[in-house]
């Protein structure tokens, strides 16, 4: 993102009024700078030169933008700005391998600043990460693509919104991805916490049952601090691998065995 008096190199040198510094990444996030510089130019149907459309943004980011950054800083503040001015349709998350040049995970950014009712104070994530195609040859890391029909049935989750499969499509509401983090000081010394804004009774809440039955004396230290992530395994979590207790019980009772068959080794 180049503003418009010339490159920048630090946040204060950044002067044009279209950047608020609360909301601009650290200058090495050339994705959510991206983000941040696209969505300075969203247009509605009442602005000066917007159309009865208005604005809508599609762009590929890795999985960092959906959580880095600490509260109150850049990236988060970017991210509540997004959500808390509902721009935020739809995150989608896409196979791995799909790039030429990197393996890593990518998701789909869908903003709008014209939400159809039903999407308003609502984001719906799709977990496209298993809808992929093998391809004959691999380019560089590239090994997957999305055939036409992968994308048709994709389209189809979004399209059906909170009636889509619930395997592959979530939605929740806006504050669902809101948190606080506090300072909270006990005999012990001083820690941070964080508690989602969905926590019953809120920051009070949380001190009453999650610290002060082991810290009577606790109390909150200075001001809480704002933040928003998007954690995609809270909604997406499989539980393919996890072992029954039987299961459990059988491998403790096998190390055991392999224990005292090892003792007795050593003792010989």
């Amino acid at each position: 993102m180049t503003p418009a008096n010339g490159r920048a190199d630090k946040k204060d040198e950044i002067t044009n009024e279209r950047f608020n510094l609360s909301l601009v990444p650290d200058l090495s996030d050339a994705q959510m700078l991206l983000l941040a510089n696209n969505i300075s130019r969203m247009k509605s149907g009442t602005s000066p030169n917007g159309t009865p459309l208005s604005s809508r943004i599609v762009e590929i980011h890795n999985g960092s933008s959906l959580f880095t950054g600490k509260a109150g800083q850049g990236a988060s503040n970017l991210r509540q700005y997004i959500i808390e001015n509902d721009l935020l349709e739809a995150v989608i998350a896409l196979p791995e391998r799909m790039f030429y040049n990197t393996g890593i995970k990518t998701y789909i950014w869908v903003l709008s600043n014209l939400k159809e009712d039903r999407r308003k104070g609502k984001i719906q994530l799709i977990d496209a990460s298993q809808f992929v195609s093998p391809m004959r040859k691999n380019l560089g890391e590239k090994s997957a693509e999305i055939t036409p029909e992968i994308r048709e049935h994709i389209m189809r989750l979004y399209d059906e919104f909170d009636r889509a499969d619930r395997n592959y499509s979530a939605v929740a509401e806006c504050r669902e991805f809101g948190f606080w983090e506090i300072g909270i000081c006990t005999h012990e010394g001083n820690e941070r916490e964080i508690v989602p804004f969905t926590y019953p009774g809120g920051i009070e809440g949380f001190l009453e049952h999650e610290v002060r039955p082991y810290s009577p004396e606790a109390y909150i230290s200075g001001k809480e601090k704002t933040g928003y992530e998007i954690q995609f395994s809270k909604y997406f979590f499989r539980a393919d691998n996890i072992r029954t207790r039987g299961k459990i019980a059988e491998d403790i009772m096998k190390a055991d065995d392999d224990y005292r068959a090892l003792l007795r080794e050593v003792l010989k």
